[in-house]
């Protein structure tokens, strides 16, 4: 439990690493493929996981509705610490390094999602398997 989790953070904290220099471009799509097939196995389960530990009334509402919901503050969120960098340096200290610093704040939050992920109870369909 927690491995999709934990190798979506190390992924996005590893494209803040890259070097500039040659084969960055490589090392980029790597990392954005490995992130992606870590998303695509860590969504369906938050969903599963959700929809299993809803009431039955609304476990459909309940699964997809967080779920999306929570992608799209994910996506502001990341949007406003971008934002937030940029306002704070110059275009040229962003330009340089400044854009890496969203990235690496993938390391503290993929330690706590990590934590978060396994310290969930398991589902009552799991339990009886």
């Amino acid at each position: 439990m927690g491995v999709c989790a934990a190798g979506m953070s190390v992924a996005t904290s590893l494209i803040g690493c890259i070097p500039a220099s040659n084969g960055g471009a490589a090392m980029l799509l790597g990392l954005k493929v490995a992130q992606g097939l870590f998303v695509s196995g860590e969504g369906p389960a938050a969903v599963v996981y959700a929809i299993e530990r809803s009431h039955r009334a609304t476990a459909g509402v309940t699964g997809t509705s967080l779920f999306v919901s929570a992608v799209y503050v994910g996506i502001l969120l990341a949007s406003v610490v971008t934002l937030m960098v940029a306002s704070c340096i110059s275009e040229a200290q962003y330009i340089a390094w400044g854009w890496r610093i969203p990235f690496l704040m993938a390391v503290p939050l993929g330690v706590l999602m990590y934590g978060l992920r396994n310290s969930l109870p398991e589902t009552e369909v799991l339990s009886l398997s």
